[in-house]
């Protein structure tokens, strides 16, 4: 999904986790994934990967027309 060069990627501001994180929304396998993560000295480190919601689906298939 990282690799989707039409991803979508945006701070998650939802909560103060402490630290930055990002909701990022891409393909993956035929699949459209939206995954949270975030860096911690240096290395991406993925919190979770879930099957895209109908917003998310939808935010993504409009940027990417």
């Amino acid at each position: 999904m990282f690799d989707d060069l039409c991803g979508l990627d945006e701070i998650d501001r939802r909560f103060n986790y402490g630290e930055d994180r990002f909701n990022f929304t891409g393909m993956a396998g035929g699949a459209l994934l939206t995954g949270t993560y975030t860096d911690r000295n240096g290395r991406f480190r993925i919190i979770s990967a879930r099957k895209a919601t109908r917003n998310e689906q939808d935010n993504y298939f409009r940027q990417a027309l």
